[in-house]
């Protein structure tokens, strides 16, 4: 049975999946031979202009992607490390929409969360920085413009590491680099954000009384 799942990642996400029982998605690579690292690159190598976005469920579509990004280059596989894929958190835009079901639980959206030892598949592609980086940000760090923020409220949204798949120096070591992401965050890091009227409104308000806080039970979204 296919079920179209509806998630978010720096847009609406789907991903189908087919035969799924848990809430957390199987994860890649576990058993992965490691390769050696030559290099950490702590820069987007698009250059300061673009920025390395990783993305997951139906952003690993180049054709999906490109609704989203519609000037993104460079699309490629790549392989994020130490996180995993899970459904744990209900999306405010589900109600909003009215496609939740809160009776039966499915109300969950696709994220990643930090898991030491896990890898997942994910798709690697560079973006004009249009807004999405903070312009005071120092150097060579990240961080996240109010607009990004705002378009991704639940999230913490970050650098991690990541490996692509098709790409290896000469000497055959694979190189690690870094990319930005969309990660689980906490229902204390939201409501410091936007405050407790916001968290109200967006979850409350329909019956939820936390974002991260659950351990069993919540069930993918679905649209048939």
């Amino acid at each position: 049975m296919k079920i179209n799942i509806i998630a978010s990642l720096l847009s609406s996400v789907a991903v189908i999946v087919t035969g799924f029982s848990s809430h957390t998605l199987p994860t890649i690579g576990l058993k992965r031979k490691t390769t050696p690292i030559i290099r950490m690159a702590t820069a987007d190598e698009a250059g300061d202009d673009h920025i390395t976005i990783l993305g997951f469920g139906s952003l690993l579509s180049e054709k999906s992607s490109r609704t989203t990004f519609p000037t993104l280059k460079n699309f490629r596989l790549g392989r994020v490390l130490d996180h995993r894929r899970t459904f744990a958190h209900p999306a405010s835009i589900f109600f909003q929409r009215n496609i939740a079901n809160l009776e039966t639980l499915e109300i969950s959206s696709l994220s990643v969360e930090y898991k030491e030892g896990c890898s997942m598949v994910c798709s690697v592609f560079e973006v004009p920085n249009e807004g999405l980086s903070a312009a005071d940000a120092p150097g060579d760090t990240f961080i996240p413009s109010q607009k990004f923020l705002e378009r991704e409220e639940e999230f913490e949204i970050t650098r991690v590491r990541y490996e692509e798949l098709a790409t290896s120096s000469t000497s055959g070591k694979q190189e690690i680099k870094e990319g930005v992401i969309c990660r689980r965050s906490t229902d204390e890091a939201y409501i410091a954000r936007w405050g407790q009227e916001r968290f109200q409104k967006n979850y409350l308000d329909y019956g939820i009384k936390t974002i991260w806080g659950w351990t069993e039970g919540i069930r993918p979204c679905v649209s048939v």
